[in-house]
């Protein structure tokens, strides 16, 4: 069976040793197929990493000193992916005789599609639209960067120019039941513990990997604390929010200690109070990586009838059902139909359940948090009301 060779790579410890200064370590590089250094992406990575292109946006990183002058570090996690999706793109063009650094906007929308269609890695599995959108904007970050040193020549490509379709099912939204099923279906019990903890606390794939165990209390300091009862979160650009979990939540998380963890902890070759482990590279064992994790929702996704469904959309249901319940509970107070839904409507009604909403998400802008009312409408109507207006029948009896 033939295998695409490894292109991708890191500087480490005997880069270092040899005069790389420290901070570069981690930095990914790639070598092509006949064995010589991709110059222009090696040399963007290189600018991402110690600040000298920030594109479309800083990139949260961590002061440090290179050459004698501070810098912004992109983190190594974003500079892997960057490489990575870099490399597929590299290895599309050579396969379609196309020129890397001459591509065009009709050239990058057919790639997207080919993402769409079959896959950016070695397999047919398409992925999902939001991952395209990520490829797309780091190979117009590349080709501004290139433009910039004159290596590239043609107008920019505007990321607005670029208009994909994706497919019908990926707007596709179910109910808690149905996130629940999913959830049991994945592998692994990290993978299942970490999915659980994004559906029920909101939380970003990155906040959910860098939980500590000493971060939740005990059963007995969560009844008798109130302030026990909400996780400190540090997000997007160090944004430090306060995060409520439930008892239920935490009881979980506790058997999950108790339990499963240890089976993956006798095998830790470095000792970690990482919350979440999984399998890392090889057969290591370690804490639970985000490639990991979005790999064993994509097999979950490719054997069962779900679709799209991805660490970053347990985010967005559990927004989504949050509003729902709000929703419901609103309109049996005001004995309203809520069949009778409408968006704006519903922004004067739930004003309040969005702004708790915005503050336990950690979003800077209200209408951010708003944009959650359309998958609300979505969500109406179907048989999904039909299961929280029974959860809320229980809670009346």
């Amino acid at each position: 069976m033939l295998t695409q060779p490894r292109c991708v790579f890191f500087i480490d410890a005997i880069a270092v040793a040899l005069g790389v200064p420290a901070e570069l370590a981690g930095t990914p590089f790639i070598v092509d197929e006949d064995g010589r250094l991709h110059n222009h992406i090696n040399e963007y990575l290189l600018a991402r990493r110690n600040g000298d292109w920030m594109g479309f946006g800083v990139i949260a990183g961590a002061e440090a000193e290179i050459s004698g002058r501070k810098v912004l570090l992109a983190s190594i996690l974003f500079l892997r992916n960057r490489a990575y999706q870099l490399n597929a793109f590299r290895r599309w063009c050579k396969a379609n005789n196309l020129n890397l650094n001459e591509v065009d906007r009709k050239k990058v929308v057919t790639y997207a599609k080919h993402l769409q269609a079959k896959g950016g890695g070695s397999g047919p599995r398409p992925i999902a639209p939001q991952s395209v959108t990520q490829h797309v904007t780091s190979i117009l970050d590349y080709l501004d960067f290139c433009a910039a040193r004159r290596w590239r020549r043609g107008p920019r490509i505007k990321r607005r120019s670029i208009v994909l379709h994706p497919r019908g099912s990926e707007e596709a939204w179910y109910t808690e039941s149905k996130i629940l099923s999913f959830i049991g279906e994945l592998g692994t019990s990290g993978a299942s513990m970490g999915a659980t903890i994004m559906y029920r606390m909101g939380l970003r794939i990155s906040e959910t990997l860098n939980l500590q165990i000493s971060d939740f209390p005990s059963i007995e300091r969560y009844r008798s604390d109130p302030n026990a009862r909400r996780l400190v979160v540090t997000g997007k650009n160090g944004k430090i929010r306060r995060v409520f979990f439930s008892e239920s939540l935490l009881r979980d998380i506790h058997d999950y200690i108790l339990y499963d963890r240890p089976h993956y902890e006798a095998r830790l070759s470095v000792p970690t109070k990482a919350l979440l482990l999984g399998r890392t590279r090889g057969a290591r064992t370690g804490p639970l990586t985000a490639r990991r994790l979005q790999k064993e929702f994509q097999v979950v996704c490719a054997r069962t009838s779900f679709s799209h469904i991805t660490p970053h959309r347990l985010r967005h249901h559990f927004a989504a059902h949050y509003l729902l319940r709000a929703a419901l509970k609103k309109q049996n107070l005001l004995n309203l139909d809520i069949r009778t839904f409408d968006v704006s409507i519903a922004g004067a009604n739930l004003s309040l359940d969005i702004i708790i909403l915005m503050d336990m998400l950690g979003h800077s802008q209200i209408e951010t948090t708003m944009k959650y009312l359309k998958a609300l409408g979505a969500l109406i109507g179907s048989f999904v009301i039909n299961e929280y207006q029974d959860s809320l029948d229980d809670e009346r009896h």
